[in-house]
């Protein structure tokens, strides 16, 4: 007899009909790319018909603010100044005090003023066809193909909305197409929204790989993301430059600069100058403490004297006058620097004192430069640059050892423009310290030379070296105190306290330590000739421009013998 077979429930098998439907339609969904489209107004965030959104080297730029990135005006096309600055070419400096944009190049300095239709190049008047700077929204433009004259790149734009594709000279990047109609996304993914329907063969520019997408820049300046499998023809490719490369022009002496800075705090500080000079051998260049910030208004203190130049011409020693805001009580440095017409006033005030005196070259000495006048700074090398190697000046910039804390200095760009960096390798323990310790140890200057030479050719390097260190008190209750000594009393020192220092090989120098009278703690990090001569090994071995001491009068005329065996 046979079984009678199971039969499985029709309501069961519905169910799993039911659940293997589902199953093909979750995927299918989950799977399936996204149709829905978002409006470029809506992602682009432009409203008004002259305002327009600005992609720079592949990157959409967005403001803090609800001014327009762009804007074109009477057939001009214009983008923010800061957009510029910060995205483009931060050379164009721009003063919203006086209403005066300035750009230097390797020869000439460009400055225009707000609303006009008109610039200087250096001292001569050239037209443009519309207002160069304009203000609107109480945000500052500027008319982009002026700034291609002299900054390097290329833009187009497209319209409804206004957005604008701008691409910097050197620019890497990599260039495909599409192999089939694809949807160019918001974002590197099949649901996300769909910007601009592409077509085959549509020319598309790579600026950044995800996770199997592209992100990229259609040809009618769209920025997206579309999926690496639909695009073709990958290959790396560069912002063709269309101006002429940059030479920027140094006057580097033929010899080795062998520096000695003359702390000269009044006009009667000149006369010690020929005994200061005799002490010394190998001194080709003596920088007098002779300029300094009298005002806001870029006016300076002076203690120059033609015949302190004489003097030093005759023992065939040359003269670069110091400018520095040390000793400037009450003046504010950043609006000096960041003022136009006070920055003019100050570079044509060092410029007429260098004539008037003879000088061969100024030296610049700015020190704690606040952040805020950055642009101002370097604008004045570049400016102050310009103008003194057309009168035949040399222009050297005393720096910080390189730290995160100096970076605003910009010495890429100093490099450009003045003809030496001069390292303060010392203070590597300020005055003021809550540690003591050295002032400059081997590994400190050879750590200071190395990142400096990563933005300044060695020629270009001056390594400035102490004649000078600290004494080092330390109390029972942790406090510190220091007082600089003098290269030359450092021996009598010691003597007067009976103790015999002891060589640090790590340092580079020999340390000494004792008990003061109350009982605290004493130390020393000595410069020597021991010390110098390890020093003088860093200058030789990566064959820089010169060296440098900060003081004279505050050595043995011992020294200069070891200073000359290290060259």
């Amino acid at each position: 007899m046979k079984k009678k077979k199971k039969r499985i429930p029709l309501a069961l098998i519905l169910l799993l009909v039911i659940v293997l439907l589902g199953i093909v339609i979750f995927l299918v969904v989950r799977y399936r790319p996204g149709k829905e489209h978002l409006s470029l107004n809506t992602f682009f965030g432009v409203d008004g018909e002259e305002d327009g959104a600005v992609i720079a080297n592949g990157n959409l730029i967005s403001t803090d603010d609800k001014a327009p990135a762009a804007k074109l005006v009477n057939g001009t096309t214009y983008v923010r100044w800061s957009l510029l600055h910060d995205h483009l070419d931060d050379g164009w400096v721009y003063d919203a005090s006086e209403g005066i944009l300035r750009y230097a190049t390797d020869k000439n300095l460009i400055s225009v003023n707000l609303s006009d239709s008109n610039y200087m190049e250096d001292k001569n008047s050239k037209s443009w066809s519309a207002p160069i700077v304009i203000v609107s929204d109480n945000k500052t433009y500027v008319a982009l193909d002026f700034v291609k004259q002299f900054t390097d790149l290329t833009y187009t734009v497209a319209n409804q909305p206004n957005r604008l594709a701008i691409w910097t000279a050197g620019t890497a990047v990599k260039t495909g197409s599409l192999n089939g109609a694809e949807g160019i996304r918001r974002k590197a993914g099949i649901k996300s929204q769909i910007l601009e329907d592409g077509k085959s063969g549509d020319s598309l520019t790579i600026v950044q790989e995800l996770d199997g997408w592209y992100q990229v820049v259609t040809a009618d300046n769209v920025i997206g993301c579309v999926r690496k499998s639909k695009v073709s023809g990958v290959k790396d490719s560069k912002i063709e430059a269309n101006l002429p490369e940059r030479q920027y022009s140094h006057r580097i002496l033929d010899q080795k600069i062998q520096l000695a800075w003359h702390q000269v705090t009044s006009t009667a500080g000149n006369a010690n100058m020929s005994n200061l000079l005799a002490n010394t051998s190998g001194i080709n260049v003596i920088s007098p403490t002779w300029f300094s910030l009298k005002d806001n208004g870029g006016n300076l203190n002076d203690y120059g004297s033609s015949d302190y130049v004489t003097k030093a011409h005759s023992e065939n020693v040359a003269v670069w006058g110091l400018v520095s805001n040390l000793a400037s009580k009450g003046v504010d440095t950043k609006t000096v620097l960041n003022t136009t017409s006070a920055r003019d006033n100050l570079v044509n005030g060092l410029i007429a004192a260098a004539i008037r005196y003879n000088l061969d070259g100024i030296n610049v000495d700015i020190e704690s430069l606040p952040t805020e006048a950055a642009d101002g700074y370097i604008q004045f090398i570049r400016e102050l640059s310009l103008k003194a190697h057309a009168n035949n000046l040399v222009v050297s910039v005393d720096n910080y050892t390189p730290s995160a804390s100096s970076l605003h200095y910009n010495r890429a760009e100093q490099a450009n423009y003045a003809d030496y960096n001069v390292i303060m390798a010392y203070d590597e323990h300020w005055a003021t310290d809550k540690t003591a310790g050295s002032n400059s140890s081997i590994d400190y200057v050879k750590k200071a030379v190395s990142a400096t030479l990563e933005t300044t050719p060695a020629r270009q390097v001056i390594l400035a070296l102490p004649l000078y260190t600290r004494a080092w008190t330390t109390k029972s209750d942790g406090s510190v105190s220091s007082q600089a000594v003098a290269m030359k009393d450092q021996d009598a020192l010691l003597a007067q306290n009976k103790v015999v220092a002891s060589w640090n090989e790590e340092l580079g120098q020999s340390t000494a330590s004792w008990k003061d009278a109350d009982g605290n703690k004493v130390e020393i990090w000595l410069e020597n000739a021991d010390s110098i001569a390890k020093k003088m090994e860093v200058y030789r071995n990566n064959q820089l421009g010169g060296v440098a001491f900060w003081k004279l009068g505050m050595e043995p005329s011992s020294i200069w013998q070891t200073v000359s065996a290290g060259k």
